[in-house]
């Protein structure tokens, strides 16, 4: 969860001053040994979710397939090519 606060007119991300209107000289380097590790945690959290609905897409497209509904319409669906679902179905079938 990220936390916005305003002190003094300065913006604060996550009690880390907003580096677009932060002098370099102002940002201790303890700050920015903090936000680095947020950010990379928050990056590490965001792949994490994506495998998972990366996973999920792939099982309900199998399923989808299987049940009759036709690559083209999956694809439609999904905004994806008909090419795509049969990587997909392919992929899955591999697992």
């Amino acid at each position: 969860m990220t936390t916005h606060t305003w002190i003094n007119n300065k913006h604060y991300l996550n009690g880390v001053p907003k580096w677009d209107n932060v002098e370099i000289d102002e940002i201790e380097v303890v700050q920015i040994q903090q936000q680095l590790s947020s950010v990379s945690e928050q990056i590490a959290n965001k792949r994490n979710g994506l495998l998972v609905l990366t996973n999920q897409r792939k099982q309900l497209v199998n399923i989808a397939y299987k049940k009759g509904i036709s690559a083209i319409n999956i694809g439609k669906l999904l905004s994806i090519t008909r090419q795509s679902v049969y990587e997909l179905i392919d992929n899955q079938e591999e697992e």
